[in-house]
């Protein structure tokens, strides 16, 4: 158990080096949540998460299902986060759906930044073990979700935008349901 402990201690110690090496901020470390269903990269038994949008709505993530997702995490104190903001605009002006969704900041500050950065995708905060279940070590970590809410790929750091447009090409909706 304890070399467990160990083990998992100096892999997250080596994934958070390599995340400042990589100009990433890091969050404010919550429990992981033990998931039972699929794998660390499937968030697909978390699509009823609660997202509280900036603009006074409450959706799931559920809402997304049917189309691809890029699924941002962030914090309004991130410099890279900020950075990255512009990519993201990017990738939602050729319709891609982006959420770009924090666990850390409080709901008012999401606000105020979604106003002042005049975002042109959905802000949310959602609960900071959600956060953790996404095992997100650094921010910027980008997930994009396929139609049925599987992840397809995940980037921590700055946001290589052809990269994310040459997996996005791949996917596609499926029918309305």
């Amino acid at each position: 158990m304890k070399r467990k402990l160990l083990t998992a201690t100096l892999l997250t110690l080596f994934a958070l080096g390599t995340a400042a090496a990589q100009g990433c901020c890091t969050p404010t470390l919550t429990p992981p949540v033990r998931s039972s269903q699929g794998s660390p990269n499937d968030v697909s038994g978390a699509l009823n998460t609660q997202v509280s949008l900036t603009y006074g709505k409450t959706l799931t993530l559920d809402a997304y299902r049917g189309q691809p997702l890029i699924l941002a995490v962030f914090s309004t104190t991130c410099p890279s986060c900020v950075k990255e903001l512009k990519a993201l605009a990017k990738l939602q002006a050729v319709g891609t759906k982006v959420l770009l969704i924090s666990g850390q900041d409080t709901l008012p500050d999401l606000v105020r930044f979604a106003r002042t950065q005049r975002l042109p995708f959905a802000v949310g905060r959602v609960d900071s073990q959600f956060v953790s279940q996404l095992r997100v070590l650094a921010y910027p970590t980008v997930l994009i979700l396929d139609a049925d809410g599987r992840t397809v790929k995940r980037q921590q750091g700055t946001v290589d935008v052809q990269n994310l447009r040459g997996t996005l090409a791949g996917l596609r909706p499926t029918k309305a349901r």
